[in-house]
């Protein structure tokens, strides 16, 4: 894929998160294709935060394009604008590591405004498609699946419940508390969960591998819109609000499987 062409080059290396785990489709097709553009801005006065509120727009454009969407043109611009969006959520991160401007601000911005723009997908599927209350629960399932991503790699990094930061501005503690109040609980949650688990299954060092996260991490925000786009290609976004279950069902079974193995 595209990772051959820029995985040598110093300010790919340099501006890229190394994860782990990747998600493949992130890192075989959007983070390279992030890396263009940063080439093209890195010299800019250009903030991450200001690319953050942009990709939301046109998350939140592609959500109204989608809803009255009857052709197949603009089923194709909807899959283009989310799969632009995803490039923009990698650049981002990617121009701030480069010029090592990364923020408490622009790690909760960036969360919260994913959130909306989720929010705003899955309504536009449910109301388009007279299924509001599968739509509102899907949405919900997805922040957790989201979620449990997000905190089983930072305990297989032998991390847990993240650091209460003690000096905020009014702007970044208003986005903490927002995050707090909307995934903050979710964390929390799973990370006790987890650590419940752990102690059942005693103490094993190897409750937390590597090799989990390739599921977990497979289910991101990446492959959710590019699936996103492939379903509404074909006029089939409704098959989206079953995604999020689908994936709450591996994690179950992925947790069976550690405790009993």
């Amino acid at each position: 894929m595209l990772l051959k062409y820029v995985e040598r080059d110093q300010i790919f290396r340099k501006s890229v998160k190394i994860r782990p785990v990747e998600e493949i489709i992130n890192i075989q097709i959007f983070r390279p294709l992030a890396h263009f553009l940063l080439i093209y801005i890195k010299d800019l006065s250009i903030k991450p935060e200001w690319i953050v509120i942009f990709h939301t727009l046109i998350v939140i454009i592609s959500a109204f394009i989608l809803f009255y969407s009857n052709s197949y043109f603009e089923n194709f611009l909807v899959f283009v604008l989310l799969q632009f969006k995803t490039v923009l959520d990698n650049l981002d991160g990617q121009l701030a590591r480069y010029k090592e401007i990364q923020s408490i601000l622009g790690r909760y911005l960036d969360t919260i405004m994913d959130y909306l723009g989720n929010l705003a997908i899955f309504l536009s599927i449910g109301l388009k498609h007279n299924e509001i209350i599968l739509c509102l629960i899907s949405f919900y399932v997805l922040t957790w699946v989201l979620s449990y991503d997000f905190n089983l790699e930072r305990l297989y990094k032998g991390l847990g419940i993240e650091q209460k930061y003690q000096k905020l501005n009014a702007l970044e503690r208003f986005f903490k508390l927002l995050y707090d109040f909307l995934l903050g609980y979710q964390d929390y949650l799973i990370i006790v969960f987890e650590k419940f688990l752990w102690v059942k299954k005693g103490r094993k060092d190897d409750f937390w591998k590597r090799e989990y996260l390739y599921f977990t991490a497979n289910m991101g925000l990446s492959t959710q819109l590019f699936v996103l786009g492939v379903f509404t290609l074909f006029g089939l976004e409704k098959f989206y609000l079953y995604l999020p279950f689908f994936c709450a069902f591996i994690i179950i079974m992925l947790i069976i499987y550690r405790l009993f193995r």
